[in-house]
């Protein structure tokens, strides 16, 4: 998926907060909803996308496969998952989310 294929997912899907967990403020779309829209092939190339190109984000005592695009942060909910059993992905404004955790930095000298 090209970065103006995901962007052009991301306006077609269809995002709803999550109103059930207001400790953490987010908003999701679902494999169902996007199969409804007539773009469930493009939610699971959006999946594939953020498991390849995205980063670990640490979150309480777990680490979510993100990726970042424009101003959001998309990660997957559960991470033991294959393409075909993710229902959800989930996304937040990147400028309202707490900082990444500072990552380990290994400098090799010459």
């Amino acid at each position: 998926m090209t970065p103006e294929e995901a962007r052009a997912f991301v306006a077609r899907a269809s995002w709803a907060f999550a109103s059930t967990m207001p400790w953490s403020p987010h908003e999701y779309t679902t494999r169902a909803g996007c199969r409804a829209r007539g773009i469930e092939p493009e939610f699971e190339s959006f999946v594939r996308m953020v498991e390849s190109d995205g980063f670990w984000r640490a979150w309480d005592r777990h680490r979510w496969r993100s990726i970042t695009i424009d101003e959001h942060v998309f990660w997957l909910h559960w991470n033991l998952a294959t393409v075909a059993q993710r229902t959800v992905v989930n996304r937040w404004w990147r400028d309202r989310m707490a900082p990444a955790p500072a990552q380990l930095s290994l400098e090799v000298g010459s």
